[in-house]
């Protein structure tokens, strides 16, 4: 079977049968009278969840009745007539407080979650020369099939030549190969693409290598390791946690693909290979 190199989407917290995946309790905060009880449950982000650093994000949940006004932040935010609602609303570096507040007919249930979002990232200096350990993708064990593409990132001085080789021991197997420093946005921030090797079973490292004036250079080694997988075996894998999400590509440190698809619970879908705990999926012969 010829393989075909394709964009790759990948599912956030769906893990294959071999491994159980639980989500984060949900339970509804209840506002409760004699003749009416208002239900209200954040199901995204987790209690305690670490995010990556944004200006915002999403909020997810579901208040009974639809009906009831819900604020998230002292915001309003629409409620969808089955009880659901996605809010996108500004985050805070630090440990951020989100309130949700459902009111009616005089009663109101009230939800706090707390999450962790990372502060912005500051640029490192152009000397001395230097890549920041904490920043080295991937980060987690990258299990593909052959010619399958995987995103390479790392951040350092900016305005400098960033690249990549293939590595097994301690001798490069491969030549360097070109990375890109993004051209907006904060400076030396390098990526580069690696396509997984045809060998059905290998296993490998990446090395970054960072090169200045007079060619003076250091090198650094994310923590994740490579290994090419059977292009013809598959796994089936379910979704049970309402914070599953279909997304365009994987996390990089902690910053996530576009997404693509909110699941819900019970789908089954066709996963071959994985980065870390995100599952790659196979939707169809020509979109994976």
């Amino acid at each position: 079977m010829k393989n075909k190199i394709l964009p790759s989407l990948f599912l956030a917290l769906a893990l294959s049968a071999s491994r159980t995946c639980k989500a984060a309790s949900t339970e509804p905060v209840t506002g409760t009278s004699s003749s009416t009880a208002i239900q209200l449950s954040l199901s995204y982000p987790r209690e305690g969840a670490k995010i990556s650093p944004v200006k915002n994000s999403f909020v997810l949940g579901s208040v009974n009745p639809p009906e009831a006004e819900l604020t998230i932040n002292g915001s309003s935010v629409s409620v969808y007539k089955t009880g659901s609602f996605a809010a996108y609303i500004p985050f805070d570096a630090g440990d951020f407080q989100i309130k949700a507040v459902a009111r009616l007919n005089g009663l109101s249930a009230e939800f706090v979650r707390t999450v962790n979002v990372a502060p912005l990232v500051e640029p490192l200096p152009r000397k001395p020369l230097g890549i920041a350990q904490d920043s080295l993708d991937p980060s987690q064990d990258v299990k593909l099939p052959p010619g399958q593409r995987v995103p390479l990132r790392f951040r350092g001085s900016g305005g400098h030549q960033g690249e990549f080789r293939m590595k097994k021991g301690r001798s490069g197997e491969g030549a360097w190969i070109p990375m890109t420093e993004r051209v907006s946005g904060s400076p030396g921030i390098y990526e580069g693409t690696l396509v997984m090797p045809p060998e059905t079973g290998r296993e490998f490292t990446v090395e970054y290598r960072l090169t200045g004036e007079g060619h003076q250079s250091v090198r650094a080694a994310p923590a994740g390791k490579f290994k090419v997988v059977n292009p013809n075996q598959y796994v089936t894998v379910e979704v049970s946690t309402a914070e599953t999400v279909l997304r365009s590509g994987p996390t990089l440190n902690g910053d996530s693909m576009g997404y693509d698809l909110f699941l819900p619970r019970g789908v089954r879908l066709r996963a071959q290979g994985s980065i870390g705990n995100e599952e790659r999926l196979e939707l169809s012969p020509q979109e994976v």
